[in-house]
């Protein structure tokens, strides 16, 4: 709902001003994670910054996983795109480049130890902004992953 999405953009300005990743409420009733990872444009790449907010999420998501009773949880990683379009050989549009950020942003995770069977790449391309100005920090706003803890079933 409206008060989720709020929880959801506060979350995200306390990472974009430095602080640790916090956790939100998400449709689901088992609550989410959302973090600041700031990719180059048009990109996979991370930031040197967002490698370790990437090292704290990883900690924040095992954390999550691993709570008694739990087992039916999963993560998706869900990448987002700014609204400006983008065509290459890589990246045929926004779908293409969110689908790529989220399933990077999984093997990394895997990498940091996170369940490969408990983790889902979605890509949203730009069809959810959280800023819809057009302004270069609106882009970087809007150029993001975020973490949803789910049920299995969801």
């Amino acid at each position: 709902g409206a008060d989720a999405a709020t929880s959801r953009d506060l979350a995200l300005v306390d990472a974009l001003e430095g602080r640790k990743p916090a956790a939100v409420e998400a449709a689901s009733s088992l609550g989410g994670l959302a973090a600041r990872l700031e990719f180059l444009s048009g990109s996979t790449r991370l930031t040197n910054a967002s490698a370790r907010v990437l090292d704290e999420a990883a900690l924040e998501v095992l954390s999550a996983l691993s709570a008694p009773g739990d087992n039916a949880v999963r993560v998706h990683v869900e990448g987002h795109t700014d609204q400006r379009p983008i065509s290459t050989a890589r990246f045929a549009s926004n779908w293409e480049l969110s689908a790529a950020r989220a399933a990077s942003i999984v093997r990394q995770l895997v990498r940091r130890g996170v369940p490969a069977d408990r983790l889902r790449a979605v890509g949203v391309a730009d069809r959810e902004p959280l800023d819809r100005s057009g302004t270069p920090r609106a882009h970087a706003m809007n150029r993001r992953i975020e973490f949803e803890i789910v049920s299995a079933g969801g």
